[in-house]
C-alpha cells in the first residue's frame, strides 16, 4: 500500500485500553466476523442498549476509514479482537502520539495502520475534522506523512507496519523467507555459491531435505481442524430482511442508472443471482482447476519425486476443496428455497477457455504443467479474495460464515502452494523455467479476471437489452480499475515470484509490466 485517502473520525482520547476497544464480554466468535457490533460497545450505548451522543455514532463521520485518536492507544491486554474489531467498523489506519506496543504489532500485521504523529499534530489534525467532517486526508506511507487542509505532517511506522502494510509482506511470506536462506545456504555452499538472502531462494534450491521433509503443520493437525473433518453444516433458516446476500461493494454495476432503473425488486434478485453466480464459481473452480492441480501432486503424475508425506498433503487438501465445492452448491440451495429466488445456468467454459489460452505454451512443453501453476496461483491469491465478505456486516451471517469456514481451510493451503512451488521450481531446468517465468502473468490475469459474462447474463435476465448490459458493463468494469484489483490480489503471489528470481530471465519482467502487475518499483 502506498498510500491512503479517507474522511477521519475524531474519537482525541488517551488511554483507551483493548478492553473498551473490544470488550471481554462482547468475545464471543473465534475470528474476526461479527465484532464490528462490539467494538466501543460501551461507549456506544447506554445499558438499556439506546445509542449515546458519542463522536462514535456521530452520522457525520460514517464511512470514516481514519481514527484520529490520543496517546497510549490500545494498551492494556494483547487480544487482537481489538484490531479486528476496528477493522470492522471499517477503519484502516489510526493516527495516535503513541500505541500500545502489542496493539501496535497486531495492527500491523493484520493490515491496520498504526500511524504516530506529534501532539501538536495530531492537535491540527482534530481540529480540522471536527470543524470540517468531510475533510479527506491522505496518507502517504511512503514519505510518512499525513495532510489534510492544505497543512503536511509528519508521521511514523513501526518497522512492522513498513515490513506488512507498505511492503506487503505476511507472515507466510516473512516465514518462508527465514526457511528460504536456512535451508538454501548449505546447499548453496556445497556448490561454491553464496548462500540466498533471506525471502529469495537460489537459482537451484528444493527444500526436499528440509520444511518439505516433514508434513507442513497446518496439514499435520488436519484430522483435528479441516473443515471437512470439524465444521458443523451451516443452516441458513429463516432470510433477515434487513440484510443483504452479497456486499454491494463487490457489485459495482448495482449504481448503475440503467441498473437502478429495474427498480429495488430487480435489485433483489440481481444481489441473489450474483451470490449464486459467486457459489457456482466456487463450486466449478474447486472441482475443475484447482483439484485438476491438486490431483498431479498427490499422484505425482509429473513425476517429479514428491515425498509421500507432501503427496498425502495433497490428497489432504482435495478433501478440502470437494467440501468446499459441496457447502457451497448447498448454501446455493438453501438461498433459492428462503428467497424463492432462483439460480441461472451457469457455464463455467469462458474461464476454462481462458485458463487454457493462459497457459498453452507451458502444457505444449509438459502437460500438465500448466494445470500445477493455476493452482499455485489460485491457491496463493485466494486468502485476499476471501476476506471481503466475512468482515462485512451488511451480509447474511451464515453466508459470511462459510465464507470465513473456507478461508480457514485456505489459509494452511496458501502456505502448502508457496512452499510447493519452491520444491516445482528446484525440479525444473532453465528453458522450463524461462518459459514458466513468460507465462505466468498471463496465468496470473487469466485466474484473477472477473467472470463478466456471469455478470451479462445476470443482466439480460434482469430485463436490460444486450446493448444497455455492454454498456453497464465498460462502464462499471474499466480496464484500468480490472487490472488495478488483479495487481492488488496478487501482490503476495508476484512477490513469491520475484523472491524465486523470476524476473531475471529474459522477457519476463517486461510481460509482467505489459500485463499490469507491476508497479514501478516492483522491478
Amino acid at each position: 500500500m502506498n498510500n491512503l485517502q479517507g474522511r477521519a473520525l475524531p474519537l482525541g482520547r488517551d488511554s483507551v485500553d483493548t478492553d473498551v476497544i473490544a470488550p471481554q464480554s462482547e468475545l464471543l466468535v473465534v475470528d474476526n466476523a461479527g465484532l464490528a457490533d462490539a467494538a466501543f460497545l460501551t461507549w456506544r450505548r447506554h445499558p438499556d442498549g439506546t445509542l449515546t451522543d458519542s463522536v462514535l455514532n456521530d452520522t457525520r463521520y460514517q464511512g470514516a476509514r481514519i481514527l484520529l485518536t490520543g496517546d497510549s492507544f490500545g494498551c492494556g491486554s494483547s487480544r487482537e479482537h481489538a484490531v479486528w474489531a476496528l477493522q470492522g467498523l471499517g477503519y484502516e489506519a489510526v493516527l495516535a502520539v503513541g500505541f500500545g506496543e502489542i496493539f501496535e504489532r497486531n495492527a500491523a500485521r493484520n493490515g491496520l495502520a498504526p500511524i504516530v504523529v506529534s501532539r501538536e499534530s495530531l492537535d491540527q489534525l482534530l481540529d480540522v475534522v471536527r470543524s470540517r467532517p468531510d475533510e479527506v486526508l491522505t496518507i502517504d506511507f511512503a514519505e510518512e506523512t499525513v495532510s489534510a487542509a492544505g497543512v503536511r505532517h509528519k508521521g511514523t511506522l513501526s518497522r512492522d507496519a513498513r515490513r506488512f502494510i507498505v511492503d506487503g509482506h505476511d507472515e507466510i511470506y516473512e516465514t518462508l523467507g527465514i526457511l528460504a536462506a536456512s535451508t538454501s545456504a548449505p546447499s548453496a555452499a556445497a556448490e561454491g555459491e553464496p548462500p540466498a538472502p533471506a525471502g529469495r531462494a537460489g537459482p537451484g534450491t528444493a527444500l526436499a531435505g528440509g520444511w518439505l521433509a516433514t508434513p507442513s503443520k497446518g496439514l499435520a493437525s488436519w484430522h483435528e481442524r479441516a473443515g471437512v473433518r470439524s465444521t458443523e453444516r451451516r443452516l441458513l433458516g429463516e432470510l433477515d430482511r434487513g440484510l443483504t446476500l452479497f456486499p454491494r461493494k463487490l457489485m459495482p454495476y448495482l449504481d448503475h442508472p440503467l441498473v437502478t432503473g429495474l427498480g429495488p425488486e430487480q435489485q433483489k434478485v440481481l444481489i441473489a443471482r450474483r451470490l449464486y453466480d459467486y457459489l457456482s464459481f466456487v463450486v466449478h473452480l474447486e472441482a475443475k482447476v484447482v483439484n485438476r492441480g491438486t490431483r498431479i501432486v498427490a499422484l505425482d503424475e509429473l513425476g517429479l519425486g514428491l515425498p509421500s508425506h507432501l503427496r498425502t498433503d495433497g490428497w489432504k487438501i482435495y478433501c478440502d476443496e470437494a467440501y468446499h465445492a459441496l457447502s457451497g452448491m448447498d448454501l446455493l440451495q438453501q438461498v433459492e428455497r428462503a428467497s424463492g429466488i432462483t439460480a441461472l445456468p451457469y457455464d463455467f467454459t469462458p474461464v476454462m477457455e481462458t485458463l487454457r489460452d493462459a497457459g498453452r505454451e507451458v502444457g505444449a512443453v509438459m502437460p500438465g504443467l500448466d494445470h500445477l501453476l493455476e493452482v499455485i496461483v489460485f491457491e496463493t491469491v485466494v486468502t485476499e479474495l476471501l476476506k471481503d465478505i466475512p468482515n462485512d456486516e451488511t451480509v447474511v451471517p451464515v453466508i459470511r460464515q462459510v465464507v470465513a469456514d473456507h478461508a480457514a481451510d485456505e489459509r494452511v493451503h496458501h502456505a502448502f502452494y508457496t512452499v510447493f512451488y519452491t520444491e516445482l521450481w528446484g525440479k525444473l531446468d532453465r528453458v522450463q523455467r524461462e518459459l514458466v517465468a513468460r507465462s505466468l502473468p498471463n496465468i496470473v490475469t487469466a485466474c484473477l479476471s472477473p467472470d463478466i459474462s456471469a455478470v451479462r447474463r445476470s443482466l439480460s435476465a434482469a430485463g436490460l437489452t444486450d446493448s444497455d448490459a455492454n454498456q453497464v458493463i465498460q462502464q462499471t468494469y474499466p480496464q484500468e480499475r480490472v487490472r488495478e484489483d488483479i495487481r492488488r490480489s496478487a501482490r503476495k503471489t508476484i512477490r513469491m515470484f520475484q523472491a524465486h528470481e523470476v524476473f531475471d530471465f529474459p522477457g519476463a519482467a517486461e510481460a509482467f509490466e505489459s500485463a499490469g502487475l507491476l508497479l514501478p518499483d516492483d522491478r
